[in-house]
């Protein structure tokens, strides 16, 4: 069997309990995924339905996702976006569900915002998150030019990530994988990222 990435999966479960597992640890993440884009509840329903009797149909083609959460999330989003496109030819696209060029990844999307928001922070948690998490500086490189101790600059970096992620998390919903891995992001309204400073 693939290795799944899915935390509460021990070695001893098959592919039936690991699908079960991801029903029952992220159903309700992934329908919040699907609600906050569309308005209809029963339509957001049928798109969660739809996507978990895909996996079941992988499971008995053999063909189990290796990464089960990012693949539902894939076919969640596409199921959307052909909800908008068949259903509601009125309705506009919500902008975080329009393909993007394939060198732009999510990752790369939220990047844009980050670099301002690591600049709004105080100091000295700004300087310190720009020498280290954007010019790759090591700690030890930075706690010289700085004139302290590699725990301070550790710590302060530390503390400045903390920060960066209660700016983000003001403005932005996240969804991440198993692993933590971010898999998607939209702002919590059309005028959040007014907000972020």
């Amino acid at each position: 069997m693939a290795k799944y990435i899915i935390t509460l999966a021990d070695k001893n479960m098959d592919e039936s309990d690991i699908i079960e597992q991801v029903w029952i640890n992220h159903r309700d993440k992934l329908f919040y995924f699907i609600q906050s884009r569309i308005d209809s509840y029963s339509d957001a329903e049928d798109i969660l339905s739809q996507a978990f009797s895909k996996l079941i149909a992988q499971q008995k083609q053999k063909d189990l996702p290796s990464e089960i959460v990012p693949w539902l999330y894939r076919v969640i989003r596409n199921s959307i976006i052909d909800y908008y496109r068949t259903s509601r030819t009125t309705t506009e696209l919500p902008t975080d569900l329009i393909q993007e060029t394939p060198s732009v990844s999510t990752f790369e999307t939220l990047s844009c915002c980050v670099e301002p928001m690591i600049r709004l922070l105080p100091e000295p948690y700004s300087e310190v998150l720009i020498l280290s998490d954007i010019k790759k500086l090591k700690h030890k490189m930075i706690a010289e030019q700085r004139g302290c101790s590699i725990n301070t600059i550790k710590s302060q970096v530390k503390r400045a990530r903390e920060k960066l992620q209660e700016k983000l998390a003001r403005c932005c919903v996240f969804t991440r994988s198993e692993t933590y891995s971010l898999i998607d992001f939209h702002p919590k309204s059309k005028t959040s990222c007014k907000n972020c400073d």
